[in-house]
């Protein structure tokens, strides 16, 4: 009797186990921003009342939301959103995630090639 109790119980615990295990091996949530990507390619223009920044790159036009946690830099010198739209025609490299179809940029850094 304990042997049936206790396979019950083993079969009772199966899909709750199987369901912490997929958690377990770091598999991402649906609703969690995938991994940091980047693109490379040169600015085309800065939209500073939109904070969108719009690189041309080898795919085509890429957008990216520049916010006020983006870290922006011009070779070793630091720079601000307003810098952005000062550098149309320079090349860029954006570090940026996505989530639910938005980018967003966590580092634009100018003259990257």
């Amino acid at each position: 009797m304990l042997r049936v109790w206790l396979l019950a119980v083993a079969i009772a615990a199966m899909p709750g186990l199987l369901g912490a295990a997929g958690l377990a091996a770091g598999q991402p949530l649906p609703s969690e921003p995938k991994p940091a990507l980047s693109a490379t390619g040169t600015i085309q223009r800065f939209d500073a009342g939109s904070h969108l920044l719009t690189i041309r790159t080898p795919r085509g036009s890429e957008s990216f939301v520049v916010g006020d946690s983006t870290t922006i830099h011009r070779g070793a010198r630091v720079a601000t959103l307003q810098d952005l739209g000062k550098w149309s025609g320079s090349p860029a490299k954006v570090r940026y995630t996505e989530s639910a179809g938005r980018r967003t940029a966590s580092s634009v850094m100018i003259g990257a090639h």
